[in-house]
């Protein structure tokens, strides 16, 4: 049984070099074999009413034979034995007006796009899968015509922007997929939906679900919402028809014991089961299902477990326990109980198992998604027996550390095959982590010290030295969030320090402060010292930055704020910190009806040894506007600034979040601070200074230019 994710930015990884028939079926698309994915409601077989994605478009399967899918004019067509060629699936959706200006474009609803309106009631009743993206009166009435009983209904977007459409009573498989949000606030809908068989809700992000809406329903497969507040739970543990429940990535199922009243349940997918991030952990109690004799499939990776069966269930054949911690007398009691069963204990144990059967290797550049082969280098491609022995030692990860997910696609790629077959393709992420693509990892694994220390110098080697750099740059930024630390720590008072090691919330964090510190010109003081720290760069998140800028400083009263940073020394921490709040964060209205402070505490932002403070004041003089700003804005364009010298230990900075601002000032980074200022007075369009500004202009690179011009038409 293969439940796959439908995250279709990465679909395929892998090419099969010949069809391959699983429980009765074969698939080709476009006349090359194909390896859907599918979801499989028992996970004994792949049988008639699973779902296949074909282009991304799922249908219902009829029995098993040969599947010969052609996709032509955005329809799917399958071509039977008979040479008969079928449409069997599609899709209806919006398109916008592209000759329209783009800030009109958008508005209102897209044209539909529906090949449904051109079928007659035979090719209606022929379709296995419609995704229907816009819904209308027509859409309505010819989804009525479709075959129910075999027809998978996807709906999306559009078609869930306020409730549920009103689809036939008989609908018997339904995906619902709202992409990033979710704006169906009426789901009374589910209530008509009495015959549903399949629902997949897994791609659905609401606020809220009730899941009473969907109770009575007959459901053999399920996939649960992302719902940060689920009500009527109790309903989920009266459907005693269901089959497959997939729970992954949900945070409300408590101890799982109501699991164990599902009855008929086969296959229970709980991984990534954790809790919201003010919300406690809690274990699943899987010891509960011992019971469940039809239980054939447990996955509970990077889930907290807290028991396991310890009797023997006949049908259990599978376990996924990954990164879960049961403990370890837990899993030992359930393999003895159920010797039968493979039980998924140990990423690294997996991973050697594939690699020991390998006698090819290849090491290419290039990540495992996102791919363009054009591109790609091979690095190293070898059958010798001892380097790739060698090799695989050195992919062993530590555990407890990982689980995670970098959100590249890694570089390089080892790929290990057996014969032609490849065994195992594993992505190396910046000199410390490794992704097994076609794996079973529930996340990446962090290296050992020791195997991180021998790919990295192994790849030197053979000519290719990005890990290597890497690491050495991650190694520097590591060792500046030490030094920030250190230093931050300095400047908090013992009994804040003490206080904020307890803290479990920003409301007590925030608490640590206003408890110890409580004279509230001291506690904003400290804020700006905490905040101006080091001279980083401002639109870097790290460390104690997030809390200071959205729930610490935010609290001060104004008036207090104002004049605690009217009152700065300069230079000074303090003065550091102001600057970065009032230029950085964009808080200029706070001090600038003051002109004098404003313009002294400006000119010290100037000064600023990074190129991006520096041109972020500029920026934010420039939306300022007043007389005095830009004033400024005009010597800076004639005489350009002193930047101090940036200290030799703060070259690095420490790893965190970067922001962007649509305001910011989009020039290549060699533009001097002259040409910046030139450009922020022409969008203001000085008088004064027009000559001086095109006179700038136009002796800047082609590149500065080009960027000049898009940032007027932007302000146009």
């Amino acid at each position: 049984m293969r439940l796959i994710p439908i995250i279709l930015g990465c679909l395929s990884l892998l090419a099969q070099a010949s069809a391959q028939t699983v429980d009765g079926y074969t698939f080709f698309l476009d006349g090359k074999p194909e390896d859907p994915y599918w979801l499989q409601v028992d996970s004994a077989a792949l049988s008639a009413g699973d779902v296949i994605y074909i282009r991304e478009i799922p249908l219902c399967l009829d029995g098993p034979g040969t599947y010969r899918f052609e996709v032509k004019n955005g329809l799917i067509r399958r071509i039977f034995d008979d040479g008969r060629s079928v449409v069997v699936a599609c899709e209806v959706n919006g398109k916008y007006d592209e000759s329209l200006p783009e800030e009109k474009r958008y508005n209102g609803h897209p044209k539909i796009i529906n090949p449904l309106s051109g079928m007659n009631d035979a090719a209606l009743k022929a379709l296995r899968g419609v995704s229907i993206d816009v819904w209308s009166d027509d859409v309505a009435k010819q989804v009525e015509k479709l075959d129910l009983e075999h027809v998978c209904i996807r709906l999306q977007a559009w078609s869930l922007h306020e409730c549920l459409p009103p689809l036939p009573k008989g609908v018997r498989t339904l995906i619902l997929h709202s992409g990033g949000g979710w704006g169906c606030e009426d789901m009374s809908g589910f209530r008509r939906l009495q015959k549903l068989r399949l629902l997949e809700l897994r791609n659905t992000m609401p606020g809220k679900f009730d899941f009473d809406v969907l109770k009575g329903m007959p459901l053999e497969y399920l996939s649960l919402p992302w719902v940060d507040e689920p009500s009527h739970l109790e309903v989920l543990a009266t459907f005693d028809k269901l089959k497959t429940l997939s729970a992954n990535n949900c945070s409300f199922l408590g101890d799982g014991r109501w699991i164990a009243q599902l009855t008929n349940l086969r296959t229970l997918y709980a991984s990534h089961a954790q809790p919201l991030p003010d919300k406690e952990p809690v274990a699943l109690d899987l010891a509960a299902l011992a019971g469940l004799q039809k239980l054939r499939e447990i996955h509970a990776q990077s889930t907290p477990v807290k028991s396991l069966p310890s009797t023997p269930m006949p049908a259990l054949a599978r376990v996924s326990l990954l990164l879960s911690n049961a403990p370890t007398e837990a899993m030992d009691a359930l393999a003895r109980a159920n010797p039968q069963a493979v039980i998924s204990r140990s990423m690294n144990a997996q991973l050697s198992a594939q690699l020991a059967k390998a006698d090819r290797i290849l090491v290419r550049t290039g990540g495992v998604c996102h791919r363009r082969a054009d591109n790609e280098k091979v690095i190293v491609e070898s059958r010798d027996a001892a380097l790739i022995a060698e090799l695989a030692q050195h992919f062993t990860i530590s555990e407890d550390a990982s689980g995670g997910h970098c959100m590249c696609c890694g570089n390089p790629t080892f790929e290990f095959y057996q014969g032609d077959k490849q065994v195992a393709m594993v992505a190396f992420h910046h000199g410390q982590s490794i992704r097994w693509a076609d794996g079973t990892w529930p996340g990446d694994g962090i290296l050992t010290e020791q195997s991180s220390a021998y790919l990295v110098e192994w790849l030197a080697k053979n000519n290719f030295t990005a890990p290597q750099e890497e690491l050495f740059e991650g190694r520097k930024r590591a060792a500046a969030q030490r030094r920030r630390d250190s230093r931050i720590s300095s400047l908090l008072p013992a009994a804040v320090s003490e206080s904020l090691s307890k803290a479990e919330s920003l409301d007590q964090a925030a608490e640590a402060f206003e408890k110890n510190v409580p004279d509230v010109k001291a506690r904003a003081s400290l804020y700006l010292r905490l905040l101006g720290c080091e001279d980083s760069t401002w639109a870097l998140t790290t460390g104690m930055d997030g809390m200071l800028q959205e729930t610490l400083l935010p609290a001060i009263p104004q008036d207090t704020l104002k004049a605690v940073i009217l009152a700065v020394p300069i230079p000074s921490e303090e003065s550091m910190g102001a600057a970065r709040w009032v230029f950085g964060q964009a808080h200029a209205d706070l001090i600038q009806q003051d002109a004098a402070a404003f313009t002294k505490l400006a000119r010290f932002a100037l000064t600023h040894p990074r190129q991006s403070n520096r041109w972020r004041t500029l920026a934010v003089l420039r939306e300022a506007g007043t007389p005095e700003a830009v004033t400024l804005l005009r010597q800076v364009m004639r005489e350009g600034t002193q930047p101090r010298e940036l200290e030799k230990d703060q070259t690095f900075e420490p790893g965190g979040q970067m922001s962007f601002y649509p305001n910011n000032i989009s020039l290549p980074d060699e533009t001097p601070d002259t040409a910046a200022a030139a450009l922020c007075l022409a969008l203001l369009a000085d008088a004064e200074t027009k000559a001086d500004v095109e006179k700038i202009r136009t002796s800047l690179p082609e590149a500065a230019r080009k960027e000049w011009e898009e940032a007027i038409k932007r302000k146009k």
